[in-house]
């Protein structure tokens, strides 16, 4: 019973556990196609944004002291496809392969998504024993909703003693790089849906605006076509509009400056005091 095991926190031996349930074999494979490349292309196609945020993110690694001895970054979504793979261990490309734990049992990858939470494996953690001599961290990405939608996978060979304070140490490290790439991921999803947000206000903007003014020209050919005078005033009595008919009845030859309705009423008038309480008048 690997719950037994004082190696192994209780989170990873259930998670033995659940693979021993679903009959999954220590020494399967771990490269078996599960999606055809139609489907695999569409999965890419559903995550491009996440993708194209995230390679030249990965790029930013390549550089770093830590990764220069062998490492691979994986990309994968929920389900454990993977959407994107960089490093020096790449050997194999995973394209159709899905990672998770209904497939090869405990990894970094179904830990993390288990947990929520950024995770780190030693070799003999995994239950497939064909990555036994890798180290691995994972740490998830989430969308705006705290959702889960993806997780990045930091990848090493195991150079020694799994058990070591060497591993203690490599364990702070990676998981630290992980962590800080999905964040940095995150942060430019976010940025990226602000400035969709903003660039879809101001289409809405200019067509409203758009609408108004060509509202605005309608109406105005509209009135000027009315035998009857037609005068639009604001709440305090400001001429805002009016037809020609209207123009004449004033005795205006154009709107010219802001010209109140007052002026061409008589002291007894209602007429102001019906427009200020909103009620009509005939």
């Amino acid at each position: 019973d690997p719950r037994k095991c004082p190696y192994l926190s209780q989170e990873v031996a259930n998670s033995w556990i659940r693979g021993q349930e679903n009959g999954i074999d220590p020494n399967g494979s771990i490269m078996h196609r599960q999606l055809t490349p139609e489907q695999y292309q569409k999965v890419l196609n559903e995550n491009k944004l996440l993708i194209d945020i995230t390679r030249p993110l990965i790029n930013t690694f390549k550089n770093m002291a830590l990764l220069t001895s062998g490492y691979i970054v994986y990309l994968c979504n929920v389900d454990g496809v993977f959407l994107l793979q960089a490093g020096e261990m790449v050997r194999i490309k995973h394209e159709g392969v899905i990672w998770n734990e209904n497939t090869i049992g405990t990894c970094a990858h179904s830990l993390c998504l288990q947990l929520k939470e950024p995770v780190h494996l030693l070799g003999p953690e995994h239950y497939s024993l064909h990555l036994i001599n890798i180290m691995a961290s994972a740490a998830p990405i989430t969308n705006e909703a705290g959702e889960i939608i993806a997780t990045l996978i930091l990848g090493q060979p195991l150079k020694h003693n799994p058990w070591g304070d060497y591993f203690v140490n490599m364990r702070s490290h990676t998981l630290g790089l992980i962590t800080a790439l999905a964040s940095a991921v995150e942060a430019q999803i976010k940025q990226h849906k602000t400035n969709e947000k903003l660039r879809e206000s101001n289409i809405n903007l200019q067509i409203v605006n758009h609408d108004l003014q060509t509202a605005r020209v309608t109406l105005e050919t509209t009135l000027s076509l009315i035998d009857e005078g037609i005068i639009t005033i604001d709440i305090k009595g400001n001429i805002i509009n009016l037809n020609q008919e209207g123009a004449r009845i004033l005795g205006l030859q154009s709107l010219g400056k802001a010209q109140n309705i007052t002026k061409y009423l008589p002291k007894q008038s209602r007429v102001m005091s019906l427009v200020r309480k909103g009620f009509n008048w005939d």
